[in-house]
């Protein structure tokens, strides 16, 4: 009993040192001279751990389990490595375990929040971060992650809200500033992401992802110098990390050097072969050069990795139509020689385009736009990366939907705008005059505004248009 103590007791030391090959070699002699020693295989199994050896650490923990079932420790650390692997389902059954044991243990409700986030469960990990803050309400980083929670369910201000309180209890806590900004440049506010961004930068010099992130403020902003500096500097602190290259591409793409922009897209896809949005920007360069058979394929290769993707399907369908002329005249694909059919036609790709998505609820009817709303909403995540050929395109064919809608449920007449270069609805004449353009009102609800609400929009237009005495003149825009 005495060599087994000394032997652990040397095993704890080398593993406080970081010497985890000689921890081992010593854990593996008190484990020898004592089999049922479950804090030796506890500790082995952090000592692999910590060597990239998970296989045996996930092994020892269950050795630990096993001596002693109602091991906390090694539940805990076991889930976590089972999260830190990708195994989410292992991991929250031992977190929840851990749970059962102790129902106060606030860091493995922070623990099995993480893991629920990962999976994509922003609900329950914001539950579980809820029940970490409650245990312990200075607890900076469930605060954070709690923030990140509500940012990836699209709740901003509760999300900056969230990081906001973490800094103010851990001013320090670099990865709150970047996440806040993360958010501030998600909803247009990009000179307050800067400033959160030159501040999480300023605490941790060699946060990839805060560079990345100041690269899309200044690149919303125009400031294309300085986004690319910010993503090289991305890429210099990690090589391997997709998203300032494909960002970088966008930029490049932005500055008409297409060719730089491919070179990009192509580096982020060798990274991230399943990254759908690069194989979307690549086909927009693609289609900037004229080699429209490249894009087709990278769209489909795009849809084929997200088969949600309507970015995707909208740009492959005004492609598909650039042989059958579908380029001439007006932008992205509106000929204006005959207003109605090609609002029709557009409107009719639309829901070609969308109704998979959309569960075949697209019937061209009022209700449908709820499903619009929520399709705009989506590809508000991606607007800062979308190339403007592709936010035109969006825009064209989902205003012309909204118009067709109208145009079923009202009737009227289509003409052209040229100043605002759309078409434009009248209806209601010769008795009154209510008219209806939508191609603003679409670019700002894709670009993120959640006051440009369509089915709202909508529903004041339709209620104008019934209620209206004659003589009445109004526009909608």
């Amino acid at each position: 009993m005495e060599i087994e103590n000394e032997a652990h007791n040397h095993g704890i030391e080398a593993y406080k040192n970081e010497n985890y090959e000689e921890a081992i070699k010593l854990f593996s002699i008190a484990i020898k001279e004592n089999p049922k020693d479950a804090e030796s295989y506890f500790m082995r199994a952090n000592a692999y751990r910590d060597t990239g050896d998970y296989e045996k650490a996930i092994e020892d923990f269950g050795e630990a389990i096993g001596i002693k079932p109602n091991f906390s420790g090694a539940y805990h650390s076991r889930g976590s490595l089972y999260g830190a692997i990708g195994e989410n389902n292992k991991a929250i059954a031992d977190l929840s375990e851990v749970l059962r044991l102790n129902p106060n243990d606030t860091n493995a409700y922070f623990s099995r929040g993480i893991v629920h986030n990962e999976k994509g469960d922003y609900a329950n990990a914001a539950a579980d971060f809820d029940k970490a803050i409650a245990l312990d309400a200075d607890f900076a980083e469930a605060y954070n992650w709690r923030g990140r929670a509500y940012y990836n369910m699209r709740n901003y201000d509760q999300a900056i809200a969230d990081f906001g309180e973490a800094v103010r209890i851990d001013p320090d806590l670099a990865g709150a500033y970047r996440n806040r900004g993360i958010v501030y440049n998600d909803i247009g506010e990009n000179d307050k992401a800067i400033k959160d961004l030159n501040l999480a930068i300023e605490l941790d010099p060699s946060d990839a992802g805060a560079y990345n992130g100041r690269g899309v403020s200044h690149n919303d902003l125009g400031e294309y110098e300085k986004a690319i500096k910010d993503y090289n500097e991305a890429i210099r602190l990690v090589p391997d990390y997709a998203d300032p290259y494909n960002n970088r591409g966008v930029v490049h793409n932005a500055l008409k050097d297409y060719a730089q922009a491919i070179k990009d897209y192509n580096k982020a896809i060798d990274i991230n072969p399943n990254y759908a949005i690069a194989y979307c920007n690549r086909a927009a360069a693609y289609k900037k050069l004229g080699e429209y058979d490249k894009a087709i394929a990278d769209l489909d290769a795009a849809i084929t990795l997200d088969p949600c993707d309507d970015v995707a399907r909208a740009a492959r369908a005004t492609l598909c139509a650039h042989d059958r002329g579908a380029e001439e005249g007006g932008k992205g694909g509106m000929r204006t020689h005959d207003t109605e059919s090609e609002v029709k036609r557009l409107a009719a790709e639309s829901v070609e385009i969308l109704q998979e998505r959309a569960g075949g609820v697209l019937d061209y009817t009022a209700r449908s736009l709820d499903m619009l709303e929520e399709i705009l909403a989506e590809a508000a995540n991606y607007f800062s990366l979308l190339p403007q050929e592709q936010v035109t395109t969006i825009v064209q064919h989902a205003g012309c939907y909204v118009l067709d809608v109208a145009h079923r449920q009202f009737g009227g007449q289509f003409f052209w705008h040229d100043e605002l270069d759309q078409p434009i609805l009248v209806v209601g004449e010769p008795e009154k005059h209510i008219a209806l353009m939508t191609w603003n009102k679409i670019h700002g609800r894709l670009s993120g505004d959640a006051g440009d609400n369509i089915p709202f929009f909508y529903k004041g237009f339709a209620e104008r248009v019934k209620s209206s005495a004659v003589g009445t003149k109004a526009i909608y825009v």
